[in-house]
């Protein structure tokens, strides 16, 4: 069987490639929900919101097996940030609750109160990018927690103390790239010349956008404390405290010159925005697979430069929460390892067959036909 230090190093490959999953799936969803901010029609709403209809449900899944696989391997770090980031946490909830919500009624109501339920799609389209991007931001930062001598945790920090400069710009630069994926999505699966031509404009202007703030954060990142783990037994038990940790500037950066192939991750972002920018208007699919690919080098590029830090605490460095000593016990990881894997497998299989069964480009006269039957 694996060791107890290779166990802790596969769960975090694997809650971040769950990360990774939700914000790809589930953040084409979320990106065209935002994006109905720039079309007025309602028909090209309609063909805009079924577009992302048949999947949204499914592709939440991604997002519902990340909180689970959390609390199954990493307990510490989840009870350490529900308590703290409680009411961060749901308006993210509230904002993810917004979309049946707004999805179902949007067929029920009156022709006039449906902008009421497209205000609610947007709110969440934009909201759940931001702040998802702002607690990447704040991990940078570290939070405002200790530790006892009991594991629990103490918080000195606000709600505003996450609302700081660096957590913004991530959360900016969040928005940005989901909104660009969701252009993406509706170049290549709408089938109308107005909302293809606009939405090819978006998706540029997105990918100039995340291309430009990608650089900027990596800059930044330069000149943010950032923290190194000297003293940890990486096969030891999860005790939080017995560690040693010292904080310098720029050290976020460390693990690229340590493990160099690992560059590969910030390649993958600004490579996948560009050819974004360069495809989407005449090979809509590989646009689409660029900016899955940006999607999916951005965040990884996060988890490396955060690696092996998940929680850091800015008021307590040595109570900041590591892969090595906030995880579950070893036979808790050898049984969960197993099973989680192979449900990812599974996920991924029916979300491919689900969106190879329901594929079809759509205009409004496929609106307008099938109107009986479609949101």
């Amino acid at each position: 069987m694996f060791e107890y230090a290779t166990l802790k190093l596969i769960w975090w490959f694997i809650i971040g490639c769950l990360m990774i999953g939700f914000a790809i799936m589930d953040g084409y969803d979320l990106g065209v929900a935002g994006l109905l901010s720039i079309i007025k029609k309602d028909n090209h709403r309609r063909v805009m919101i079924n577009t992302i209809a048949p999947h949204w449900d499914g592709n939440q899944v991604w997002f519902i097996a990340m909180g689970g696989c959390i609390f199954a391997g990493w307990p510490q770090v989840y009870a350490t940030s529900f308590s703290g980031f409680y009411f961060a946490l749901l308006i993210i909830l509230f904002s993810l609750i917004l979309r049946p919500l707004c999805l179902e009624y949007r067929m029920k109501v009156a022709e006039h109160q449906k902008k009421y339920c497209d205000l609610g799609l947007i709110i969440g389209g934009t909201l759940v990018p931001i702040l998802c991007g702002a607690a990447i931001g704040n991990l940078f930062i570290g939070f405002g927690f200790s530790l006892d001598h009991t594991l629990r945790s103490n918080f000195t920090g606000t709600f505003f103390d996450l609302l700081n400069p660096f957590a913004i710009f991530c959360g900016v630069l969040s928005l940005c790239m989901i909104w660009m994926h969701g252009a993406t999505w509706l170049s290549l699966r709408v089938d109308n010349e107005t909302i293809h031509n606009r939405v090819v404009v978006f998706s540029r202007i997105f990918a100039i956008v995340v291309i430009v703030l990608f650089a900027l954060g990596g800059v930044w990142l330069k000149w943010i404390p950032g923290y190194v783990l000297t003293k940890i037994n990486e096969n030891g038990i999860a005790d939080p405290l017995n560690k040693s940790v010292i904080v310098q500037t720029g050290a976020w950066l460390n693990n690229y010159s340590i493990y160099p192939a690992m560059i590969i991750a910030p390649i993958a972002g600004f490579l996948g925005s560009i050819t974004v920018l360069l495809t989407v208007k005449h090979l809509a699919w590989l646009a689409f697979l660029a900016s899955s690919a940006a999607v999916a080098g951005i965040i990884a590029t996060a988890g490396i430069s955060l690696f092996p830090f998940l929680l850091p605490s800015n008021t307590h460095p040595i109570s900041s929460l590591t892969i090595w000593d906030s995880t579950s016990s070893q036979a808790t990881l050898t049984l969960t390892v197993g099973i989680v894997s192979v449900m990812i497998c599974v996920v991924t299989l029916y979300t491919l067959w689900c969106h190879r069964k329901m594929w079809r480009r759509l205009s409004t006269k496929i609106i307008d036909n099938e109107s009986h039957k479609l949101y």
